[in-house]
């Protein structure tokens, strides 16, 4: 018999997608799975669609949270409901779905090579198939080499946790799978898993991923969580997996795009809370805010914009001081 699946999508009010990633679930050619909703408190119709297709077929299971958690700790809070039977674990976001070949591809990789931990494949997201640049023909990687690739995004395979399958034991090993204290939980379990697991990818595109203005991705965005968190990565994981001379080339080159974020959104800098949090979300890894670095990212932004915006009236300025 095929290993045993738990399937688990965390959700709040996601009743405009839900149904699809439902439908995606039972669309599998892989059938031995539970599937475990858990509605984290909706608001709209979403806990009505999940009921509608746990009454349609009995390996769907529909939980209530009591009270509204946050994102990460819901993940948590989820995948505490899995199975305790399951060789694997899958969860898929409430925007999100899957192809029908997801399970079977991963599942069958992951039982060929007992020591990987996770598996991903290729995803599409805003039209564009991801990630880019995988060494050609390779599946298996090391936890050392793939968590080298992560965190130089050369490529970036950990996607989120929609492309991903986990082996069970890895997860109920832990209270607490995904870090809670940053979005980018998802990503530090990985890293986590990695340090004595090996990586497997399918070179087929297995999954989807929805781009609009209330995923996590994008609220971690406005906030600039997606220049923060990979120097909270490198500097929590990129001791152990460079040399010093690699490490320093590479925070350096992180915290460049990091004040050039900053120095770009201006605007966002007269928000207190803003600032409050970049300030003391550095200090946690023995980092100071510059805003001397922020201010040359600035201006040097600003005068490029300038001379592309206005170049023939900088030119003629330029002619006539002469």
């Amino acid at each position: 018999m095929d290993p045993f699946v738990s399937i688990v999508t965390p959700v709040y009010n996601g009743e405009s997608y839900i149904e699809e990633c439902i439908k995606s679930v039972l669309s599998q050619n892989y059938s031995n799975w539970e599937y475990i909703i858990v509605n984290n408190k909706s608001e709209d119709g979403t806990l009505a669609i999940a009921q509608k297709y746990a009454a349609l077929d009995s390996r769907i299971k529909v939980i209530s949270n009591k009270y509204l958690l946050p994102v990460m700790e819901n993940f948590n809070n989820s995948i505490r409901k899995i199975s305790p039977k399951s060789t694997y674990c899958k969860i898929i976001c409430a925007d999100d779905w899957i192809y029908p070949e997801f399970l079977t591809q991963t599942v069958e990789l992951a039982e060929q090579n007992p020591n990987v931990g996770i598996v991903s494949s290729y995803w599409l997201v805003g039209g564009k198939v991801l990630p880019e640049g995988m060494p050609y023909r390779q599946k298996i990687f090391s936890g050392c080499e793939m968590s080298r690739m992560n965190l130089l995004k050369r490529p970036y395979t950990f996607g989120t946790p929609s492309v991903l399958l986990y082996r069970s034991e890895l997860v109920l090993s832990k209270d607490r799978f995904f870090g809670e204290e940053r979005t980018s939980g998802d990503t530090e379990a990985c890293y986590e898993v990695l340090k004595d697991w090996d990586f497997a990818f399918v070179p087929q595109l297995l999954s989807f991923q929805r781009q609009h203005k209330k995923t996590v991705t994008s609220s971690a965005e406005s906030r600039g969580d997606h220049v923060l968190n990979p120097l909270y990565a490198q500097k929590i994981y990129g001791e152990s997996l460079f040399d010093k001379s690699e490490a320093e080339c590479r925070e350096k080159e992180l915290l460049s795009l990091y004040y050039k974020f900053l120095g770009t959104h201006p605007g966002r800098l007269k928000d207190k809370q803003f600032v409050n949090y970049h300030i003391k979300s550095l200090e946690k890894i023995g980092l100071d805010f510059n805003w001397k670095k922020v201010l040359w990212y600035f201006f040097l932004e600003g005068t490029k914009y300038v001379l592309l915006k206005f170049p023939r009236k900088i030119l003629r300025s330029a002619v006539i001081a002469v």
